[in-house]
This record gives C-alpha cells, structure tokens and sequence, in this order.
C-alpha cells in the first residue's frame, strides 16, 4: 500500500508549527496523536521532531484540531480577509491575530464556527421551502 504524499521539504516546519499550536492550546502529544486517529505520544513526537510528515489529507484535519489555518501550518503565516463591516476592518486593521491572547482567538473561532452553523441551517432550511 502506497503512502500518503507529504508537503515535501517542509516537515520539519511544519512539525514546529504544530508543536507551538499545540502547545499554545495546552494539548499533550498524546491527546494530539489520538484526535489524528494515532495510538500514544509517539507519532505526535515524530511529526513535531520532523521524521515523518503529515499527509496531504491530515493537513486540514490537524488545523482544525489546532485552531490553526491551513495555510498557517503550511507556510505559517494566517490567511488575509477582507472585512466589509467598516466598524470590524478598523479593529482588525487596530490588531494582528498575534496580539490576541488564546482565549481571545478561542472566543473569535467559536464566533466564526456559530456564524457558520446559522449559515448551514439557513440555508438548509431555505431548500426545504
């Protein structure tokens, strides 16, 4: 069975960035190992030290378990938005997302995954009308 493509050259990067992400959200290695579907501290420690990467496919799976973007596991920089809302652009333009406390990003993600879960069931409720 063939194995799963890596970001090529990138492991060891990565694996930092999801040491400092798992790190910054209190996570052991083997609370992060077992949410990606692996047994022990192990792999975690593995990916982190750069000897085997993370699949293409468990990418997105780590960001979302790591509060992170994909792009900032990838490349380790946070995708830009535009804001439409005059009164949020001038207070995202005040702030980088580096200058919020943990438990201000939390209270930001939960934010964003309410506004989402309102969408899904909007818009599931407008198609069965």
């Amino acid at each position: 069975m063939p194995q799963p493509q890596t970001v090529s050259g990138r492991k060891l990067e990565i694996g930092l960035r999801v040491k400092e992400a798992r790190q910054d959200i209190s996570m052991s290695q083997e609370e992060f190992s077992k949410l990606m579907g692996k047994s022990g501290r192990h792999w975690a420690w593995k990916v982190e030290a750069g000897q085997i990467g993370l699949s293409a496919e468990q990418i997105p799976n780590a960001a979302e378990i790591l509060g992170r973007s994909v792009q900032w596991l990838i490349e380790g920089r946070e995708e830009v938005f535009e804001v439409q809302d005059p009164e949020l652009r001038l207070f995202f333009r005040q702030y980088e997302w580096g200058d919020f406390t943990n438990e201000e990003q939390e209270i930001v993600r939960q934010g964003v995954k309410m506004a989402q879960a309102y969408r899904a069931a909007r818009e599931q409720s407008e198609a069965s009308t």
